[in-house]
């Protein structure tokens, strides 16, 4: 997509989403993709058009992926979106399949009941990534049910004082380790991209800079963990009013460690800090997600609870001898 067809997606995804969204739509598309002459290093938007109107269209992001101690270039597709006059014929599965054409690594993370379909056919499907949810209060849940402010406000409390004498046990942290927030992403989270056997998407300080300190659509909060003084690890943060529960809720979206001296101990202590620090913004629920069994045991000693809906994740190469490990959701 150039920048004269802006105006057209626009308004395509204004009426998908039947209403103005609450962000600047124009500044998210223009920092989201490159609308300029494309590169293999922009983040593009392919628009699908008959008779110059737009049809459908997908964005893809472009990532390092690190595998068998070697970075190779792989594309994430997002923003999957077809006019739901034409949903059902094709368009969408013709779009990814086109993907899968241009590039030898796709990633589809994360997709809606009419993608999922779509992805499921043509590529590998992974163990998904489990998402937790840890309630810091009870009183929305229980009025949802009963339906009445102050019998909720009886029955929760009891549930409340008890959640937070459970909640306020935490985990002190160790004598040398200290946790701050930082309103820019430092230069040593490079080092935490360090080479091991597993495969993962890198965020260095430039990606992480990009895709949360300046996303124009949503604010993000950076916490960095300390030993000594040593930057250790970070965990990148937001706050949303959910309109389902009428609460603010807090989201854990991204941490890094320095790998070459990461313990469980490290992990755990940077998600309960997190977790300390949302709760002193006032949130009253905090979703978190896990890619493998070891970050969703530590969720789980913390007080999370597995959400039913998991993100899917979708991987597909058209190299063969990559096959055996990108498929394999042991090496993830």
């Amino acid at each position: 997509a150039s920048k004269d067809d802006l105006a057209q997606l626009i308004n395509f995804r204004k009426n998908m989403f039947q209403e103005d969204p609450p962000w600047d739509d124009s500044a998210y598309l223009q920092w989201r993709y490159s609308f300029d002459e494309l590169s293999q290093g922009d983040n593009q938007v392919w628009v699908f058009k008959k008779d110059n109107e737009i049809l459908g269209y997908i964005g893809i992001e472009k990532v390092s992926l690190s595998i068998n101690n070697e970075t190779l270039d792989a594309y994430k597709t997002m923003d999957l979106l077809v006019k739901p006059q034409l949903q059902g014929i094709g368009l969408g599965l013709w779009m990814v399949m086109t993907v899968k054409e241009m590039f030898s690594i796709v990633l589809g993370i994360g997709t809606n009941e009419n993608s999922y379909p779509i992805y499921s056919k043509i590529m590998n499907e992974m163990e998904p990534i489990k998402k937790y949810k840890l309630i810091i209060s009870t009183k929305t849940q229980v009025n949802r049910v009963l339906k009445f402010d102050l019998l909720s406000n009886i029955v929760s409390f009891p549930i409340d004082v008890t959640l937070m004498k459970y909640l306020s046990r935490g985990i002190r942290l160790p004598d040398g380790y200290s946790s701050k927030l930082i309103d820019y992403i430092p230069d040593e989270v490079n080092e935490f991209n360090c080479k091991n056997d597993k495969i993962y998407v890198q965020r260095d300080k430039n990606y992480l800079t990009w895709r949360y300190i300046e996303n124009p659509r949503r604010k993000y909060s950076c916490l960095g963990l300390y030993l000594h003084n040593k930057l250790k690890a970070i965990s990148i943060s937001s706050i949303l009013h959910s309109e389902i529960n009428n609460q603010y809720e807090g989201h854990i979206v991204d941490w890094l460690f320095d790998i070459t001296e990461t313990t469980d101990d490290l992990q755990m202590y940077l998600y309960n800090e997190t977790v300390i620090y949302l709760k002193k913004q006032g949130v009253k629920l905090i979703h978190a997600s896990a890619n493998d069994v070891n970050s969703g045991n530590l969720l789980s000693r913390l007080g999370f609870l597995p959400r039913e809906e998991n993100k899917t994740v979708f991987v597909y190469t058209s190299i063969n001898e990559l096959e055996r490990n990108l498929y394999n959701n042991d090496l993830w």
